[in-house]
């Protein structure tokens, strides 16, 4: 866990480093095209989604890995009737996948306006 959230940090150090190499590059023709909202834009905001997201690859192996052990051990418990909150969690995957998708197109819509400040 300690070592994927130090990845993260690393992965966002990196990339606001770049960031900001390529903006002290631009000549100022190709700096009038971009406001100051897009560069810290890219500088802070994009290099924090980054951070955040590497940690959570831990999860995906992590939480298959207990998913697969707790089903194991309920089905020692209580049997089959496990498998039936199995399915009910596989059902609501793609619910909540269509779920976040609205979110995301939202959150998408309100960066532009963020970018345009």
């Amino acid at each position: 866990f300690h070592l994927f959230n130090r990845a993260g940090y690393q992965a966002k150090v990196a990339v606001s480093v770049s960031v900001y190499e390529k903006a002290l590059r631009l000549t100022a023709a190709e700096r009038a095209g971009r406001t100051v909202g897009e560069l810290v834009n890219l500088l802070q905001v994009d290099a924090a989604k980054i951070e955040m997201f590497v940690p959570q690859l831990h999860v995906l192996w992590d939480g298959a890995l207990q998913i697969f052990g707790f089903m194991a051990i309920l089905y020692s418990l209580i049997g089959w009737p496990c498998l039936v909150g199995l399915a009910v969690m596989l059902v609501a995957g793609p619910v909540q996948g269509a779920i976040m998708g609205r979110l995301f197109g939202m959150n998408r819509r309100m960066a532009a306006h963020t970018d345009a400040r």
